[in-house]
């Protein structure tokens, strides 16, 4: 079982995971996983982040001990869906995956065995450096070599005693 001392996320994930952690009071559990977490990372600028490291928004493949491997998306503890097949932030699996890599494991009090990430199947960083950086929007009009789209406005006349519709 191989398991990643330092797990790395981007400076975007610790922004929520110290979010998250400002929301909480107390020392309640999640606050208490989560400060330990924010402890052992290591932060990475997003560009150089392997694609094999499971950051929010990553669909992961996981397993627990020997169980068959599940599929799930690492979320925010505000993006939760559990209907679309989300992993929430606030869930301790979901907290233990942030920042692991494939092949990594990681033991979750209560569960049956280590988790142990199996595949990162989608990560935005990734997709993002694939794609290349993004262009700006653009906008084309068909109408910029037919001149003006609406007439110029003209002068009022100069014995014109109507105030317009301000006045109604």
């Amino acid at each position: 079982m191989r398991t990643d001392p330092a797990p790395r996320i981007t400076p975007r994930d610790l922004d929520v995971l110290q979010s998250m952690l400002g929301r909480m009071v107390g020392d309640e559990p999640l606050a208490i996983a989560l400060r330990r977490k924010l402890e052992k990372v290591r932060i990475v600028p997003a560009e150089h982040l392997a694609p094999d490291v499971v950051t929010l928004g990553s669909r992961v493949r996981f397993r627990i001990g020997d169980a068959p491997s599940q599929d799930a998306i690492v979320v925010s503890d505000q993006l939760f869906d559990s209907a679309s097949g989300h992993m929430s932030l606030a869930n301790p699996r979901g907290l233990a995956m942030l920042g692991l890599s494939v092949g990594a494991s990681v033991d979750i009090a209560g569960e049956a065995g280590p988790l142990t990430i199996v595949a990162v199947l989608l990560q935005p960083e990734a997709e993002h450096k694939r794609r290349g950086p993004r262009m700006g929007l653009r906008v084309v009009s068909s109408r910029d070599d037919l001149g003006p789209a609406a007439p110029e406005p003209q002068p009022p006349h100069p014995f014109d005693d109507d105030p317009g519709p301000s006045a109604a």
